[in-house]
């Protein structure tokens, strides 16, 4: 069975890069902010219960994230029953090019302050709240 886990730690190395992870508490922490933030509560999928998102269905969308994360920190994250780690990246386009190194997984990017989370989703769906609402939107109007 696949790790995702796993296949993020191999991806860096095999880009050359030293990833990261919060510490148990902080990932505890960061998770209960986003869902205090951004979700209605449940327990179904986190994009699913976004109470603002914006969405555009793009197989690709996850390559558009570097353009709007640019060189800041991100935390990568997923569903908690999928893999509970949160790494550390240190910007849009070394997240690109991990995942480029990955098989097709549901994941979710956010900053430290937690101004925003977007999703790529098993739909193919690229999903933004907080400020990545309006960037979704604005990009792919004029598309």
């Amino acid at each position: 069975m696949y790790s995702i886990k796993q296949g993020i730690i191999e991806a860096a190395q095999l880009i050359g890069y030293q990833i990261s992870e919060l510490n148990s508490e902080s990932m505890v922490g960061f998770r209960n902010l986003v869902e205090q933030k951004f979700a209605k509560p449940g327990s179904s999928f986190l994009w699913s219960r976004f109470r603002e998102p914006a969405s555009i269905y793009d197989p690709d969308g996850w390559k558009q994230i570097s353009h709007f994360v640019g060189q800041q920190t991100i935390l990568l994250f997923f569903d908690v029953r999928e893999e509970p780690s949160i790494f550390i990246i240190e910007n849009g386009d070394t997240l690109q090019k991990i995942l480029a190194e990955c098989p097709n997984f549901e994941f979710y990017v956010s900053d430290n302050a937690c101004t925003f989370v977007l999703c790529h989703n098993h739909h193919d769906y690229l999903i933004g709240t907080g400020s990545a609402y309006e960037w979704i939107i604005s990009s792919w109007e004029s598309a």
